[in-house]
């Protein structure tokens, strides 16, 4: 690193520099302030993108395609809309101040659409278009012979603007009425919208502006900094306000650059799959090793994210955490500490009763309610402590679950079953005295459930208890998977074998392995089967395996997370894969009963020990903070994704916040000002 940054050169204020080396000052150390960059989300890019545009303030990422397709990508990785322009796309320009997208295809047409995926209008205005910018809630059209056209939302042209020719790129300045003009190889210069000059320069080294491999071309807000790739020759950054030339020359080629909106960070890569931010100080603060080379990259305006598009068609973000907003390293503890990343917020007494035996704890998907009990007794609480229903039975129930919104309860054994409706209070009861339960299976959202009974019969029931039908599969069923939503149900059948059930046309598609089935997990990214020989496995809903991977040790059980899926083995071994499906990375579990759950792009690891509480990032096995309760823990529950734990001791049910999240300066709300 030191010999790259010891290659950057800064160039004092020329009009038409010719030297680049003529004024060069010491080179700069590396920053004392380097970002430290954590990846947000990850997104698999089916396709060819030729074009992409990232709006630096809303974070949101439009992408064009070369089979004519066009998708807009919010600031958390989801793709809100995909369509079809029919032609492949040259350029695509999102609006965030009328909410619109921009299309411009190889057929000189350009299509608009709002940010619902409407088409707004779809025109070529009689030219032949190069390029089309964004400024100040327009979009300006743009071609090597044609007039530049300003054109509103709705597809109507409000100026046509006298930029002087020839006109090679054309790069407009947000926030002024300016424009940066390359006009060959050499020369560009700064205009206002009139066509006045306010500075030509020409760049020390030659601007290539093939189509095939064009050298790319950025510029920030206020268009004091324009940066222009010259591959071997390095990056050349114009400032438009100082009539100045800063120089950065890698020992490596520079294929792709970006400015952030307030021009004091480069964003550049080199065909070695590595990424560089560079502050305004010539100072690497932040870089990184990719898996693949580079496609295309973004940063936003203040520096604080960058997007990363990869060869083998992976788009990810990365956040720089800032000191105020929350740590990211910890103190290894060796002894009973306080950390403020964890936070209490209630713990009450629990009747001995509840907390007698192996008792039940779950926590519902959103962490705001929780169940806990056990055969005779049951209590359902909100995220206050408040006691919202009590349950108690006169022969014991040897299961009880909860729904994703906390609405829901059920609890069965082999002679019967109990739904509990928690608004309106209401309660189904149904029996199973002449023909035993063998197998439940529970829709996650509480919306309906199945059993198989001794009879041989699977039946199907609403959510409140409502008995649907009553179907002979002819087959032994071990237990059941159920999933509303998707539609789909998966059977566990003989000791290798799993029958995934469309519920719709009940058409069934067998699946076998090559092991006895340890655990299995439904959603909608697919079915994850773990088998004794260690194997992991996901399947489509049309019964395609998707991949495989083995595991050192037998699979026990499977967590399913907002973006990650963790095997978890019979001893330490675990797999995490994201559900996009990357290669699986190993880390190692510390207890048989630990708990997996997600905070941001973390995966935490909750250990109970005795006594004890404990956290630990699993990816790093960095202890994040560890806890004495006072009592042995009887049992731990935590959703994934909500920040929310609970845990049940002898005496005491505590209700935890596992990381605290940092109070943003702006944010302040309720404090009072002395």
């Amino acid at each position: 690193m030191e010999r790259r940054n010891a290659a950057w050169r800064r160039i004092a204020p020329v009009a038409n520099p010719s030297n680049p080396n003529a004024h060069a000052v010491s080179p700069r150390v590396k920053s004392q302030a380097n970002k430290t960059g954590v990846r947000l989300w990850a997104l698999e890019v089916q396709g060819t993108v030729t074009c992409a545009d990232f709006d630096a303030s809303t974070h949101w990422l439009a992408l064009g395609f070369e089979d004519g397709h066009v998708q807009l990508i919010d600031a958390s990785g989801h793709v809100l809309w995909d369509v079809n322009v029919g032609q492949p796309l040259r350029q695509v320009r999102v609006l965030p101040v009328k909410k619109r997208v921009a299309a411009l295809d190889e057929y000189s047409y350009l299509t608009g659409y709002d940010f619902s995926g409407r088409r707004m209008f779809r025109d070529d205005f009689g030219g032949v278009w190069s390029s089309v910018e964004v400024k100040n809630g327009f979009f300006y059209l743009w071609g090597w012979k044609a007039e530049t056209l300003k054109v509103d939302g709705s597809g109507r042209i409000r100026k046509r603007l006298a930029l002087p020719p020839p006109r090679r790129v054309v790069r407009a300045v947000p926030k002024q009425d300016r424009f940066w003009i390359v006009h060959n190889q050499i020369s560009l210069g700064l205009y206002t919208a009139q066509g006045v000059n306010l500075w030509m320069v020409n760049c020390p080294a030659a601007i290539d502006l093939d189509r095939d491999r064009p050298s790319e071309i950025a510029v920030s807000d206020a268009g004091d900094a324009l940066a222009i790739c010259c591959f071997d020759k390095g990056v050349y950054i114009f400032d438009g306000e100082a009539r100045s030339l800063r120089h950065i020359n890698l020992d490596r080629t520079v294929n792709h650059i970006d400015v952030s909106g307030d021009g004091e960070y480069l964003l550049l890569s080199d065909p070695f799959q590595n990424v560089y931010l560079a502050d305004r100080e010539a100072r690497v603060v932040w870089q990184a090793k990719l898996d693949s080379p580079i496609d295309a990259l973004f940063v936003d305006r203040k520096g604080d994210r960058v997007l990363v598009l990869e060869e083998r068609g992976v788009l990810a973000c990365y956040k720089f955490v800032k000191a105020t907003e929350a740590r990211t390293d910890y103190l290894e503890l060796t002894s009973f500490s306080e950390v403020s990343d964890k936070k209490e917020i209630w713990k009450q007494k629990v009747p001995p009763s509840v907390a007698h035996g192996d008792p039940v704890l779950k926590l519902s998907g959103d962490g705001k309610r929780f169940l806990l009990g056990g055969r005779k007794e049951f209590r359902l609480c909100d995220a206050e402590g408040r006691e919202l229903a009590t349950k108690s039975f006169l022969t014991g129930m040897d299961h009880a679950a909860l729904s994703h919104s906390g609405d829901r309860a059920f609890f069965y054994s082999a002679n019967e079953l109990s739904v509990v409706d928690i608004k309106s209070r209401k309660e189904s009861q149904i029996g199973f005295y002449h023909y035993p339960l063998k197998a439940v299976g529970i829709d996650p959202a509480g919306k309906s459930f199945m059993t198989y009974d001794a009879s041989g019969w699977v039946s199907f029931y609403s959510g409140s208890g409502k008995k649907k039908g009553s179907r002979d599969f002819n087959l032994s069923i071990r237990a059941i998977l159920l999933n509303q939503r998707l539609g789909y149900a998966v059977l566990h059948t003989s000791p290798a074998v799993v029958v995934l059930l469309e519920l719709k046309t009940l058409k069934a598609r067998r699946i076998r392995l090559n092991a006895p089935l340890r655990a299995w997990a439904l959603d909608d990214s697919g079915l994850y089967l773990g088998g004794g020989d260690g194997g992991c496995h996901r399947f489509n809903l049309e019964g395609e395996r998707d991949w495989k991977f083995v595991l050192p040790e037998a699979v026990t059980d499977i967590d399913v997370l907002p973006r990650f899926v963790v095997f978890r083995g019979e001893q330490s071994a675990a797999f995490v894969f994201e559900k996009i499906g990357y290669q699986p990375e190993a880390c190692a579990q510390h207890h048989a009963r630990s708990v997996f759950t997600q905070h941001r792009d973390d995966i935490l690891e909750l250990v109970p020990v005795r006594d004890t509480v404990s956290c630990y990032k699993a990816f790093a096995n960095e202890l994040v903070w560890k806890m004495s309760l006072g009592s042995s823990v009887k049992a731990l529950a935590a959703s994934p994704g909500t920040n929310r734990m609970v845990v049940l001791d002898a005496k005491h049910c505590h209700y935890h916040q596992l990381i605290t999240e940092a109070a943003q300066l702006e944010d302040r709300s309720s404090y009072l000002e002395f």
